[in-house]
């Protein structure tokens, strides 16, 4: 090796941060398909906006561009525990895609079963919305974020069990960028996809990691000052 290696970019390094920060919290990283069933998509998407439609679908189930993370990974934890996986926590890195706001990254955790791994000592808990704000808190923690939660609406999520993430950048203090949403998804929903009638209560949130990047501090600018030599005196 002659030259050292290429520094890699941001968004590769910010890739790996957050996939670090997940798999330490007990979570699986999920890869699922960018084509989607256009009635699973259309439910996560806000009023007004539209999702990107294929023009020559192979089939019903794949033809538009998934405008969220969150429809992938609620069928991938439903298709693991119909085969008797009760404690699942999933993440997904990828793109996402609407009409209105293009092409953009982010990032999606969907959880669900017992909050604790199986031990004699442990008493059996289910997952909450606590053990999800949990997991977010130690991304954005790894992230350089200092992120807020407000109770907010989001559709096919529970309301009452839904807030808006929200963070301020160092460029503008005082205005708070929505980084995205996290609560309990509509058991009437993931009934209608497969999900058992026994199965526990999903819980997701779903980042954008280009907001996130736009108010995260960068650690590797951070100075630490020496302690001084001596004590103070009072």
């Amino acid at each position: 090796l002659l030259n050292p290696p290429n520094p890699k970019s941001n968004y590769i390094e910010q890739q790996q941060t957050v996939r670090r920060a997940l798999t330490a919290s007990g979570c699986s990283e999920a890869i699922t398909y960018g084509f989607i069933e256009g009635n699973a998509g259309t439910a996560f998407l806000a009023e007004g906006e539209d999702p990107v439609r294929v023009a020559n679908p192979l089939s019903e189930k794949y033809d538009i561009l998934r405008p969220s993370l969150l429809p992938g990974l609620v069928d991938s934890l439903i298709y693991n525990r119909r085969r008797e996986h009760h404690d699942i926590r999933l993440f997904e890195i990828g793109h996402r895609f609407t009409v209105n706001a293009g092409e953009t990254a982010g990032v999606a955790v969907i959880l669900t079963g017992a909050s604790l791994l199986e031990h004699w000592s442990n008493t059996e808990r289910k997952t909450d919305l606590y053990d999800l704000i949990g997991i977010i808190d130690t991304l954005c923690d790894a992230l350089g974020i200092i992120a807020t939660y407000t109770a907010d609406t989001r559709p096919t999520f529970v309301p009452g069990q839904t807030s808006r993430i929200s963070a301020t950048g160092q460029a503008k203090p005082t205005k708070l960028l929505t980084l995205g949403y996290l609560g309990q998804i509509d058991p009437t929903f993931c009934r209608q996809r497969g999900l058992p009638a026994a199965g526990d209560d999903l819980y997701a949130a779903e980042l954008d990691l280009g907001a996130a990047a736009a108010v995260a501090t960068d650690r590797r600018r951070m100075i630490a000052q020496p302690l001084p030599r001596h004590p103070s005196v009072l």
